[in-house]
């Protein structure tokens, strides 16, 4: 058991950086960051799931879910959650 540990322990420190920077895939489903977008009715199985679930029963719910759906899809939002992680970590 111990040479196998060896065996795998010498395999995976022979990867170099450079092994990992070529693109694997393109990604095309993601949001352009430059436009607004509704979080909620552009989630089809979120729709879907607050339907089943009985969510559309409170009369106030749709209005409410789209309108936060759109806050959180929001340019504003997407650039503020960017400047997240440019701040340094404070505790």
């Amino acid at each position: 058991m111990a040479s196998r540990l060896i065996s795998i322990s010498n395999h995976i420190t022979s990867f170099s950086p450079d092994d990992f920077t070529s693109a694997t895939h393109v990604v095309e489903n993601q949001a352009d960051q430059d436009q607004d977008f509704n979080a909620f009715t552009g989630d089809v199985a979120l729709v879907e799931g607050v339907e089943r679930g009985g969510g559309f029963s409170i009369p106030s719910a749709e209005p409410t879910l789209t309108r936060l759906g759109g806050q959180v899809g929001s340019k504003e939002w997407s650039d503020k959650s960017r400047c997240v992680y440019r701040e340094e970590l404070k505790l």
